[in-house]
């Protein structure tokens, strides 16, 4: 006779179908909140400025998940722990690469800013003077620059009230004479500027070299200001602020070279001590 055995535990079935739901906790608003926030943190990706963005939205998804993985009450700890690894990988990510990109326009900027010291430094001074002025304005290969410029030093100020060859018929300075005049300013300024006195001073022998980077500030979308800090390692008294443009939606495309991108001086200063 077969004996019937007992169940080691009883199961017990509710007659009312609704009463066997899901007994897990609710997901907390809060995860669901941190989980979305984490993709939000990608834009960080895209544009370095909301590199704080996404630092601020990983804080507070570890301050969440930490709150979470301490009350059993709600649920939703996996969504929030998924959206603070979203947003750590986005800032490590932006931050990496924005490290990287200021780096390389700063040797860059170096390199540039070297060729301009080492020009005026040479006694060069408006070779030195031509690499302040753009691109396209600059004076084509074998123009002799000290005729050029010290002619225009020598030429008098327009006067609209004197008609002059200078001048159109109504009196008003031609658009050649007002860029001669803007030129001649600037020249003088240059010329007269401390700084261009002080790297004149060091000759041909200084070794001009970066020391740091200072700041990149955007312009617009193709153009930024980059600042760095130059010093002549023969005598390290002394450093110069050298301010450079670059604009990274422009090449120049010398025959048989590649793609040149354009720079400027924008202008140098004596940096403090």
């Amino acid at each position: 006779m077969s004996t019937i055995q007992a169940p080691k535990r009883p199961v017990f079935n509710s007659f009312d179908p609704a009463l066997d739901g899901d007994l897990s906790p609710p997901i907390s608003r809060l995860a669901i909140a941190v989980f979305l926030l984490g993709f939000v943190s990608l834009i960080a990706v895209l544009t370095s400025s909301a590199i704080p963005l996404a630092i601020l939205i990983a804080v507070i998804a570890a301050a969440v998940t930490w709150k979470l993985a301490g009350d059993e009450s709600v649920g939703g700890l996996r969504l929030a722990q998924t959206g603070l690894v979203i947003a750590v990988l986005s800032s490590c990510w932006a931050f990496g690469a924005s490290s990287l990109r200021d780096n390389y326009f700063y040797a860059q900027g170096g390199t540039h800013a070297k060729l301009f010291l080492e020009t005026l430094s040479a006694g060069k001074t408006y070779e030195a003077f031509e690499l302040t002025v753009p691109e396209s304005e600059r004076q084509i290969t074998g123009t002799d620059l000290e005729k050029y410029f010290n002619q225009i030093l020598a030429t008098p100020s327009p006067d609209s009230s004197t008609p002059s060859p200078q001048t159109t018929g109504g009196g008003e300075p031609s658009a050649q004479a007002m860029k001669d005049e803007n030129t001649k300013q600037e020249l003088s300024e240059f010329l007269k500027s401390p700084s261009t006195a002080e790297v004149i001073s060091r000759g041909s022998d200084a070794k001009w070299q970066l020391v740091q980077g200072a700041t990149i500030a955007w312009q617009s979308s193709n153009a930024m200001i980059i600042t760095v800090v130059m010093v002549d390692t023969a005598k390290p008294d002394q450093r110069i602020v050298v301010r450079l443009n670059r604009n990274t939606g422009a090449f120049a495309s010398p025959a048989g070279s590649p793609p040149v991108a354009l720079w400027e001086i924008d202008k140098a200063e004596l940096g403090k001590e």
